[in-house]
């Protein structure tokens, strides 16, 4: 993972209150009046994949979009969602029987592979698809019509 992200997920495990703030009023302000401030952060480990993704204006706007959007009305989602990557979800995952699939690129420099993998490994009805080249940005970009196909099929 990306320091940035293992700065985060390691604040919220060990000091979720200093999470809660350090996530707070500020950052949330600067991040939902300029989500482009990011663009410097998503590039960090980028693989190929992921900083050619990145340098389309289109994939640009609609992340900083994205990011603009989920921040109208504050972090608190975001800040939530950090506090639960962290947390035991109590959810007995080898009891899930429905069909999944999980998408992976394995250039991807923001979530390691080994996290789909152990998915994998705990989900009986899961089907891991891994694509070799593609990264955290460009999977979802470029692969959009063959992911809704599967889940649609």
């Amino acid at each position: 993972m990306n320091w940035g992200a293992r700065l985060n997920l390691g604040l919220a495990w060990r000091a979720p209150s200093l999470a809660q703030i350090a996530l707070g009023a500020v950052v949330t302000g600067l991040v939902s009046l300029w989500p482009q401030s990011l663009a410097a952060l998503r590039r960090v480990k980028a693989s190929d994949a992921d900083l050619a993704e990145l340098a389309n204006p289109r994939t640009r706007r609609i992340l900083d979009q994205t990011i603009a959007d989920a921040m109208r009305a504050g972090a608190r989602g975001a800040r939530q969602d950090l506090l639960l990557y962290v947390r035991d979800w109590r959810i007995p995952l080898n009891d899930v029987d429905l069909p999944m699939d999980i998408w992976h690129g394995e250039a991807d420099g923001i979530v390691p592979v080994s996290h789909s993998r152990w998915y994998t490994a705990h989900l009986r009805n899961a089907c891991i698809h891994y694509l070799p080249k593609e990264g955290h940005y460009s999977l979802p970009m470029r692969h959009t019509e063959e992911i809704l196909r599967t889940l649609l099929a």
